[in-house]
């Protein structure tokens, strides 16, 4: 499959909608996790944990 096929074949994808809100949900875990790895900061999870822990007392 060449990327002409692949984009085809994700346009056709992205007309059902929970298709498209996956898609759209792994796109921003994605960005986040390279954001965090471009600053030098913990992993996402690791920060969610950090986080939920902060909650708890």
């Amino acid at each position: 499959m060449d990327m002409g096929d692949y984009r085809k074949y994700l346009d056709k994808q992205m007309e059902d909608e929970e298709f498209r809100k996956e898609w759209q949900e792994s796109e921003a875990e994605y960005r986040l996790m390279r954001l965090f790895a471009a600053s030098g900061k913990e992993p996402l999870y690791d920060l969610v944990r950090t986080l939920e822990s902060k909650g708890d007392k």
